[in-house]
């Protein structure tokens, strides 16, 4: 029974153990998951915002026979960008909220303003597209990557903030182990006196035992 006991003292305090560094691992790993798919969404929807920029302008500047297929690719673009858009607000921090609502609301007001120049005529593009991309295409492009970059900052500070959770995590856990050790010495302890307990009063008596049948025989013998 104490040998027992002490195994499964033991087991319990390991079980505990791999229990504690199972949910630090899945933790971990789930943290950097979420990292690593905020920011590829990230990049995409800078990369959909820059590229767009680029597109506009071959759209501004090419023959009415070429631009409907500069078109196409805005349009393309603009689907690409709200889905993103629409995937990152699902994992939304609260501390970003008001980051990516800004964010949001450039984007669209970005693409109304481009959608007023899909209307224009090839001589309304001869003579405004310039003026156009230099005065709206332009600082609207910055402005959003710019509000795309402190989501993104907000993004690394929420993976600071789970690498100190884990920090801490990781702190009970030694906590928690050290408390296992001495739950288990003492346990282990408690179950070896009693044990010694019983093993010496299983002597004592066997001795007494053996003392009165000694003195039984000699008694018969006289």
């Amino acid at each position: 029974i104490g040998f027992g006991g002490l195994l499964l003292l033991m087991a319990a305090a390991e079980g505990g153990a791999l229990v504690i560094i199972g949910s630090l691992r899945n933790s971990d790993a789930r943290l950097e998951r979420r990292f690593l798919e905020r920011s590829r969404v990230l990049e995409q929807i800078r990369s959909s915002i820059y590229l767009s920029g680029t597109v506009a302008r071959d759209f501004l500047l090419a023959p009415e026979s070429g631009a409907h297929a500069q078109l196409n690719e805005l349009n393309g673009l603009r689907t690409k960008t709200g889905a993103a858009l629409g995937e990152y607000a699902r994992s939304l921090e609260p501390e970003e909220a008001a980051t990516f609502a800004s964010l949001n609301a450039e984007i669209k007001a970005y693409w109304k303003v481009l959608n007023s120049t899909f209307q224009w005529t090839p001589e309304e593009r001869s003579k405004y597209r310039y003026q156009f991309f230099y005065t709206e295409l332009i600082p609207r492009r910055t402005s959003m990557l710019q509000i795309a970059d402190r989501v993104g900052q907000l993004n690394e500070q929420a993976l600071q903030r789970g690498d100190q959770t884990l920090a801490g995590l990781f702190g009970r856990l030694q906590l928690g182990l050290v408390l296992m050790i001495a739950v288990t010495l003492l346990g282990g302890a408690a179950l070896a006196g009693y044990t010694s307990f019983l093993t010496l009063g299983l002597q004592t008596e066997v001795r007494r035992r053996l003392e009165e049948s000694v003195e039984a025989r000699a008694g018969l013998r006289d």
